[in-house]
């Protein structure tokens, strides 16, 4: 079943890619550099730790021999 949102984003999309000649190497080239000039903040979170995690402790020590 088809919506008008999917009718929408279909079109748009088509012709965005219809702008540079229906050539997904000058599309994808566009799409780099417009990511490349951006201002926006990039964010960057880290991994998430589950609830109750505990780092692992250093290994311990050897045995001596003898």
């Amino acid at each position: 079943m088809e919506t008008d949102i999917d009718r929408e984003v279909r079109a748009a999309r088509e012709a965005l890619f219809a702008r540079f000649g229906n050539d997904l190497r000058a599309l994808h080239d566009y799409l780099r550099e417009l990511d490349a000039a951006g201002d926006w903040p990039v964010v960057n979170l880290g991994p998430r730790r589950p609830e109750g995690w505990v780092p692992p402790t250093a290994a311990p020590p050897a045995a001596k021999a003898g």
